[in-house]
């Protein structure tokens, strides 16, 4: 908050007489007038300065008069503010300011702000106790008790617009305290009869043991006939026949007032339902059904999801044709080969023309002995060195084929699959290994995975579309060509393995891809499929 000094006050004249310079301040009609003989009064009577008096002014707090011009004019600020903040508003030290809550002229209320005067106790309790006389005939002068009685009941009235027992029950207590009644009830009445019950005085009083039948039956009726006399009022929203009663036993003043915080009750109620005709209801029940059967005939697209894979019908895996290192990757993946033309790769024959050579060197030794048992005539020498010969013979051949395999040629045309072709590159792999695989891109089909719930309603040759997950946007017509009379042998529900082909061969699909074939698909009207799901439900869950 901000402030500006809008009146600089001067003490109070010496030689008045202190009733004089009271009747003087107190018979200011306007908030500045009171505001400026207030802080001279104070100045006077405490003996010290500055004093000032802080009011309210566009949601800031403005100093409306003073002794002097401040220097300090934030920290001045921050203690009004806390002085107006202050629950109590009694006299009360702030530092090096005697704070106070005073009211005005208007109504209003506004914070005096004196500086504590040096000297002993003795000295400052007595600044503490003039300044507090000074509020309480401010107070008496100014302040109308009747009138903050008023105002705390319309806001506990206010209140009710979603009661609970504590809002019940402060309602009551402000009521009998403004009328002075013997006593206040009010009750929640849901109808037909009095629920919660709060009665003034009681803290306990929503309980029901704590009050008398009498009440509670002649709440009751007050709800079920409405009555809105002074002291009985029903207070329900527009519409409702529930609501709150209240009641009120022997008021001695303010009793007019009780209509007008009654409306004030029934104003913040929530508005109830009105009755409607038997005609009106019957013609909106008719609409509503038309609305109804219109959504149940909306036509909703029907039939058997699948899902899909994308599979080449000329398919071939490349595998390491023996163990050793793979020492180039020719190709990469996605590139169109040509089969029996063009390399894949290259294994390492530096162990195979090393067997080699020591097994041609093994072949001529072998010769060696059959030459020297021939010419000894030593027949079973010579059928053994025969046999050995034979042996390494079959050994260098198959050493030589190794070392022919050992350029791989593609076995197939078609395009190469392999993420990771490259990073083989210098890897020892084990005959056998996986290499990379080749599948014909221009003859392509589908397997297909067919749920038993979805197995009665397709038959061989049937058509359908196909749409990838990569892209649903595409559409591929497609023809269910077999479905297995058997299930996959799986731990999931029963399976059954079927093929489709496409109608025209698909340039944008690939071998592995994966998507969603629809088959049987038309259109039904919405309220039939909801019954069958019905029906199906109830017959395999209720067995009716």
């Amino acid at each position: 908050m901000t402030a500006q000094v809008s009146k600089t006050a001067q003490p109070a004249k010496q030689g008045q007489s202190l009733p004089a310079v009271l009747a003087q301040t107190f018979e200011a009609r306007t908030d500045g007038a009171f505001a400026e003989k207030l802080v001279g009064l104070i100045a006077a009577l405490v003996n010290t300065q500055p004093v000032y008096v802080f009011a309210p002014k566009d949601e800031e707090l403005t100093i409306l008069a003073g002794t002097a011009r401040p220097d300090n004019l934030i920290d001045l600020t921050q203690v009004a503010t806390r002085g107006m903040q202050d629950p109590e508003g009694v006299p009360h030290r702030d530092g090096p300011y005697l704070v106070v809550r005073v009211d005005m002229p208007s109504g209003g209320r506004a914070v005096a702000i004196v500086t504590i005067p040096p000297g002993s106790a003795v000295v400052q309790s007595l600044a503490h106790e003039r300044v507090a006389v000074l509020q309480a005939l401010a107070s008496a002068r100014y302040r109308n008790a009747e009138l903050d009685q008023i105002k705390s009941a319309m806001a506990a009235a206010v209140g009710l617009s979603a009661p609970t027992p504590e809002a019940l029950q402060n309602f009551a207590d402000q009521i009998a305290n403004l009328t002075e009644a013997q006593y206040a009830a009010i009750g929640q009445f849901d109808g037909s009869q009095i629920g919660v019950v709060a009665v003034s005085g009681q803290a306990e009083g929503t309980k029901r043991a704590a009050l008398p039948d009498r009440l509670r039956r002649d709440m009751a009726e007050i709800g079920r006939k409405k009555l809105s006399a002074n002291m009985q009022q029903f207070m329900g929203g527009a519409g409702q026949d529930h609501g709150l009663v209240m009641t009120l036993e022997n008021p001695a003043r303010n009793a007019d007032l009780i209509p007008l915080i009654a409306a004030a009750v029934r104003s913040a109620a929530p508005a109830g339902r009105q009755k409607v005709p038997f005609g009106r209801r019957l013609q909106r029940w008719g609409i509503a059904a038309l609305i109804v059967i219109g959504i149940a005939m909306i036509p909703l697209p029907d039939g058997v999801n699948i899902n899909a894979t994308v599979t080449s019908t000329n398919f071939r895996v490349v595998t390491a044709p023996y163990s050793a290192a793979l020492v180039d990757i020719a190709v990469a993946d996605n590139q169109r080969v040509v089969g029996g033309e063009t390399p894949l790769g290259l294994m390492d024959t530096a162990e195979t023309t090393n067997e080699l050579i020591a097994a041609q060197a093994d072949y001529a030794a072998a010769l060696l002995e059959r030459e020297t048992a021939r010419a000894g005539r030593d027949a079973a020498a010579l059928r053994s060195a025969e046999l050995e010969a034979q042996r390494i013979e079959a050994r260098i051949a198959l050493l030589e084929s190794r070392r022919e395999a050992a350029t791989l040629i593609a076995p197939i045309s078609g395009l190469v699959i392999g993420p990771d072709l490259q990073g083989q590159r210098g890897a020892v792999v084990s005959q056998g290994d996986i290499l990379m695989q080749i599948a014909d891109p221009e003859g392509l089909r589908l397997d297909v995975e067919v749920g038993q719930d979805a197995l009665a309603r397709i038959t061989t040759g049937m058509s359908g579309r196909f749409r990838p997950d990569f892209d649903p946007s595409l559409d591929f017509e497609v023809d269910l060509t077999a479905v297995s009379p058997a299930a996959l042998d799986t731990d999931r529900a029963p399976i059954f393995a079927a093929r489709a082909t496409f109608a025209q061969s698909p340039a944008q699909l690939r071998h592995g891809m994966t998507g969603v074939m629809a088959v049987d698909r038309q259109w039904r009207p919405a309220g039939l499929l909801l019954w069958d799901a019905i029906r199906d439900w109830v017959l395999l869950r209720l067995w009716l």
